[in-house]
């Protein structure tokens, strides 16, 4: 009987700390989503960043002439 009530609490603590765990990633997408709502072109803008000016990672040979 013992340990059918040790077990019963395990379950019901290891039930708790999912349903738990499963709330804040809940909420983690909530605010994900909430964000991205009211800043949609940040992650737009993020990508486009590097493809808007590629040319940065180029080096400028002119430069290196006058070096």
């Amino acid at each position: 009987m013992e340990f059918q009530e040790r077990l019963r609490s395990q379950m019901e603590f290891g039930y708790k700390k999912t349903h738990q765990s499963t709330i804040i990633i809940l909420q983690s997408e909530i605010r994900n989503r909430q964000s991205a709502i009211i800043n949609p072109q940040s992650s737009i803008r993020n990508h486009h960043s590097a493809i808007a000016n590629p040319k940065s990672a180029i080096r400028n040979p002119q430069s290196e002439i006058y070096n």
